[in-house]
């Protein structure tokens, strides 16, 4: 019943407080600056919390995330009936560059469906947590 859009109101050390209710979801977004292992805490807290009634949210792999690119779409790079709110961005994934995995992960940026890596603790990118 929601358009994909949710508005997370707080995010302390216990809690993460989302606006809309959530109903029948399987993803959801959430922006943050990524520090450190802020984006591990965030899923953790997702399920300690059980965020929309769950407690099995995770990050995606770069598999996962790159399996709901649509590259016959363009400015955003997905099914936009059912992903209404994807901003033309990259998204962080659970997996790091082979290379530097302390220092670097994948990402795939929706607006052109490109597969792109940065420090993870550089750059402001939305997640995609995903159920099991």
């Amino acid at each position: 019943g929601n358009n994909g859009t949710f508005t997370v109101a707080s995010i302390t050390t216990s809690v993460i407080t989302v606006v809309e209710t959530v109903n029948d979801e399987v993803s959801i977004s959430l922006d943050f600056a990524t520090v450190d292992d802020l984006i591990w805490d965030l899923a953790d807290e997702a399920n300690a919390n059980g965020l929309a009634g769950y407690t099995d949210w995770r990050i995606p792999n770069i598999g996962e995330l790159l399996g709901i690119v649509d590259f016959g779409q363009n400015n955003p790079c997905i099914n936009t009936t059912v992903f209404p709110s994807t901003p033309l961005t990259s998204y962080w994934v659970s997996t790091s560059v082979a290379s530097a995995p302390t220092i670097r992960a994948w990402s795939i940026d929706f607006s052109v469906g490109r597969i792109e890596f940065f420090l993870k603790n550089s750059y402001k990118h939305p997640i995609r947590l995903v159920r099991n």
